[in-house]
């Protein structure tokens, strides 16, 4: 097998490229705030034809100051914006939609709608979502094996970051349908290779994700506390036939523009002179290199197909036995309570704690009575932020809201095990039930195997499987439970089967339509014979991030 290993000479070149764009394009005022990113996950929904749904979540904390956005840059094609789906959230439920500006050189300004901003002591989550055409680019594409035959690849990073990370995650969702979970008979039947580096770099999990009455096969790639700049590389094989509708697009792939200048205001006439020059002397010294490209091309296009690559690596990371740490909320999701019955739960807490007062529940009604104190988790914070002065919560809140509590037991039980986790929890809301013999019970807490401590309505779980009896106060939470569904029918079903239904707001990044793209300032500039060095340089030079 023979890989592609990035040149020092072409690096250097696409920084310089990257550089020169930058200096061309406009620079934002500085901006007094102080913000920390804290982590980002990316949802890659891969359709038969070669395009893609890319979806960034992207987790902010600002320390002081207010900030208002961020810089996304490093992506090689002209991202087509969901500006519906794309959205930001703070930490106590307040979600504001984006203002997505091009500001040039291949770089965008995601800020705050109508000049919001999150202030400091806050943290918020941008959610962006966008199409791409990876087949048209080259990132998704055939090659053949001597070996495994006709194969798909998907050689492809999303973008760096000018900061260090908590963690890194990227989940690449595969027109393949699975039945049931995933076994070693169902890699073999995708056909998944990878190259060594993937899994020595990465954690991997192999898992499903529900859309539309499909299960389609998923791969988690995983990097605890990358450093700044770091390049999320990503190069899989499957079979030919995951891709069915590529053979018909052939002769589709973009030609490179070479072509560093663009319009700009006449300022700085001095340095565009100079960079002229330096485009001048960048054609030479390219030009002088393009016959030992083109000897070589052979040994490098993907399209020539000599290319074998190695046999997988299967890295399975959910240690037998281990138990997820969850809160009560993200044990009942992944123990298949009812989606109501966990957001009856969450209105229960807050007319304990006296954040709300309930009116009525059909329809639900709900008086909002203070701001969200220290003794709120992020969940209840949540809940009291999405109240509308009117007393309503919206349907689009209920979705999101599922589609949060689902990420978070997903991000803590990624290497877990979930049916030793399952049956824990099931254990434990047994046990707490089995405490309480009278109404004042429920106002205590129960406190599990592992020493970890619940409000009182951890029991409620348990009626749910063996209806020992019932009182005033869990009657109260499913008249909740009637008013969310008169709201959201879906909130009766588990939350498995919410995954799949077309309420699901978290099932966007598989099978969206996207457009075609056109070549980025960035990815022009540094494209070259060797696409897989244009990769690792480019995406090393143009870094995303930037509060301001």
């Amino acid at each position: 097998a023979r890989a592609v290993t990035p040149q020092r000479n072409i690096a250097a070149i696409a920084l310089l490229a990257c550089l020169a764009v930058a200096l061309l394009a406009p620079v934002p005022a500085a901006a007094q705030v102080d913000a920390d990113l804290r982590w980002v996950e990316v949802n890659l929904g891969l359709q038969p034809d070669g395009r893609a749904t890319v979806v960034y979540k992207i987790r902010w904390q600002v320390n002081s100051g207010n900030m208002h956005g961020f810089y996304f840059q490093g992506e090689e094609a002209v991202p087509h914006w969901d500006l519906v789906r794309s959205v930001a959230e703070d930490d106590r439920g307040s979600r504001s939609t984006l203002e997505i500006k091009e500001v040039g050189g291949g770089t965008w300004d995601i800020l705050l709608a109508d000049g919001g901003a999150i202030r400091g002591g806050g943290e918020v989550t941008f959610t962006l979502v966008y199409g791409v055409d990876l087949y048209r680019h080259g990132f998704v594409g055939l090659t053949t094996s001597e070996e495994h035959g006709e194969l798909a690849y998907l050689n492809w990073a999303p973008v760096s970051w000018d900061e260090s990370l908590e963690h890194y995650t990227v989940y690449v969702h595969y027109p393949f349908d699975v039945s049931g979970a995933v076994t070693q008979e169902t890699l073999d039947e995708i056909g998944l290779l990878t190259e060594p580096f993937v899994n020595e770099q990465y954690r991997i999990d192999y898992r499903t994700q529900e859309s539309d009455g499909h299960n389609f096969f998923t791969m988690l790639l995983h990097r605890d506390l990358p450093a700044a700049r770091y390049h999320f590389h990503i190069q899989i094989y499957v079979k030919a036939d995951v891709f069915d509708l590529l053979g018909e697009r052939e002769g589709e792939i973009a030609m490179p523009e070479v072509s560093l200048w663009r319009p700009l205001d006449n300022w700085m006439v001095m340095l565009i002179i100079g960079l002229a020059a330096f485009a001048v002397l960048l054609i030479f010294r390219k030009h002088s290199r393009f016959a030992e490209a083109r000897s070589r091309l052979s040994d490098i296009d993907w399209e020539i197909g000599d290319w074998v690559p190695p046999k997988i690596e299967v890295a399975q990371f959910r240690q037998k036995g281990k138990i997820a740490d969850l809160n009560i909320y993200e044990a009942g999701i992944v123990c298949e309570i009812p989606v109501g019955a966990v957001l009856s739960l969450l209105i229960g807490t807050l007319e304990q704690k006296g954040y709300v007062e309930v009116h009525t529940t059909r329809p639900l009604h709900i008086r909002r009575l203070k701001d969200a104190g220290d003794d709120l988790d992020k969940y209840e914070a949540n809940v009291l932020g999405a109240i509308e002065p009117g007393g309503k919560i919206n349907r689009h809140f209920v979705r999101s809201m599922l589609g949060m509590m689902a990420d978070q037991a997903q991000m803590k039980a990624w290497d877990c095990d979930l049916d030793a986790t399952r049956k824990y929890y099931r254990e434990q809301f047994r046990k707490a039930a089995a405490q309480v013999h009278g109404e004042e019970d429920l106002d205590g807490r129960y406190t599990d195997d592992r020493g970890q401590t619940y409000p009182y309505y951890y029991p409620y779980y348990f009626w749910y499987y063996n209806q020992p009896g019932r009182f005033d106060r869990t009657d109260r939470f499913d008249e909740f439970g009637r008013g969310l569904n008169d709201i959201e029918p879906e909130v009766s079903r588990s939350y498995s089967a919410f995954m799949s239904s077309d309420a699901c707001y978290s099932a966007c990044f598989v099978h969206t339509a996207c457009h075609d793209a056109c070549h980025s300032a960035c990815h022009s500039a540094c494209h070259s014979a060797c696409h897989s060095a244009c990769l690792g340089a480019c995406h090393g030079a143009c870094v995303s991030g930037g509060a301001h």
